[in-house]
């Protein structure tokens, strides 16, 4: 693509309290303007203004195939040839047409930013091209090829605004199960790995920032991708992988909020209650809710809620504690008491007939405890003449007008279920002298 690439070098007038001249240099890109601190072993901060363009709002955009079976992607996915899901992929936004204008105009506009993003000048150096347990200032860097085998940090030092260039003659590799940090104020949608050749993720990685590559993106299985993956002219293939929403470029993004539905009260009558909420936090953000020793973890969705479900839950007031976690780190928490009062099957607990005699009254009553509160009935035999049953209160009155044998049974019963207990005696003629 024809570009018009403009370089002046300015030199400060005044020099730092250590003698040194402070040199500055700028590259002016067509649709893309970039600003970068000269080299220094300090690594200086680059303020970079970062245009993708029509890109941008793309999570997954290749020049090839698009290979995406079991993935989480909340933004845009384009392709020149061809894009692959299966019936586990979970798209949050546009899967657009092959070859659609969109789709090309943002390779076309992403091919623009990757050759301006090659272009920039070094501002800053690295002790090896493997990134393991180094931790890196803003600037922008170029090694032969990257590497992550262990946890990398990058250190905004204070500076939201602040942006890493990663620059690869060739390639960028991390092994398996490898993680970044972001401290300081460091941020996922600052971060631009600006690839020569392939990009290939380990499995199981946690990888911040935007990959814009030059050959294909490969992203083993179950990683976490806070950033996008752009191959300007091959494919991006991944493997029941989950990405997080970025917020806008040079638009720090407000920490997150987190609501859980029903206040910080609540009562259910069922023991798996569906436990939801709301977010402020980018889509695909990562929500963990514990409850009665219970760990469960969601992901907010496009419009902003999530929603977990526990295994059974007995009955009491478990607290519900939920956090969400956004692309740069960042958390906010909410708290609920939630009265679990399920559903439970009548247990008889007391209930037992005094002796009876003819013409003297007599009360007792049959007691059952269980979820609604059950009611009474005596569904064998039938009570003495004279005695009667309160189905609401289980209390069983009267006054016995004949002699003999008795046995009936009462049930206590609600929608979970029933229990019954039998009674049996004589009833006496009472004897006066």
């Amino acid at each position: 693509m024809n570009q018009t690439v403009r370089t002046f070098r300015t030199v400060a007038a005044s020099r730092s309290k250590w003698g040194a001249v402070l040199v500055c240099s700028s590259v002016v890109v067509s649709g893309l303007c970039l600003v970068a601190a000269a080299p220094a072993t300090s690594n200086a901060a680059a303020a970079v203004t970062v245009d993708l363009g029509s890109a941008a709002s793309f999570v997954v955009l290749a020049g090839a195939a698009a290979t995406v079976p079991g993935s989480f992607i909340p933004g845009e996915v384009g392709s020149a040839t061809a894009i692959t899901p299966n019936a586990s992929t979970q798209f949050g936004s546009i899967v657009h047409t092959v070859n659609d204008p969109a789709t090309m105009a943002a390779l076309a506009d992403a091919t623009t930013a990757y050759a301006a993003l090659q272009a920039l000048p070094v501002t800053g150096t690295l002790s090896s091209d493997d990134l393991a347990a180094q931790v890196i200032v803003p600037g922008v860097y170029r090694v032969a090829a990257y590497a992550m085998t262990t946890p990398a940090t990058f250190d905004a030092t204070g500076d939201p605004n602040a942006f890493f260039i990663m620059q690869s003659d060739t390639a960028l590799n991390t092994t398996a199960g490898t993680t970044m940090n972001l401290i300081n104020g460091a941020q996922a949608n600052h971060i631009f790995w600006v690839i020569t050749t392939a990009a290939t993720l380990g499995a199981s990685s946690t990888f911040y920032g935007t990959m814009i590559s030059g050959a294909a993106i490969t992203i083993g299985a179950t990683s976490t991708i806070c950033g996008r993956a752009l191959s300007v002219i091959a494919a991006v293939t991944l493997d029941a992988d989950t990405f997080c929403a970025l917020p806008p470029l040079m638009a720090p993004a407000a920490a997150p909020t987190i609501a859980i539905d029903g206040g910080p009260t609540a009562t259910t009558n069922t023991s798996t209650p569906h436990i939801s909420g709301t977010s402020s936090a980018p889509a695909g953000s990562t929500v963990t809710v514990t409850v009665a020793g219970q760990p469960l973890t969601t992901r907010v969705t496009s419009t902003g809620i999530w929603l977990v479900v526990p295994t059974q839950l007995t009955n009491g007031t478990p607290t519900v504690h939920a956090t969400v976690t956004d692309s740069l780190g960042r958390t906010a928490s909410a708290t609920q008491s939630l009265t679990v009062f399920a559903p439970s099957a009548p247990t008889i607990i007391s209930g037992s007939i005094p002796v009876l005699n003819v013409g003297v009254p007599a009360t007792t009553t049959l007691t059952a405890n269980g979820n609604p509160v059950p009611t009474y009935a005596a569904t064998a035999g039938g009570l003495p003449s004279g005695m009667t049953l309160d189905a609401n209160t289980g209390v069983i009155a009267g006054t016995p007008t004949i002699s003999g044998a008795y046995s009936f049974k009462i049930t206590a019963s609600n929608s979970a279920g029933s229990a019954s207990k039998t009674f049996s005696g004589a009833l006496a003629e009472c004897v006066r002298r």
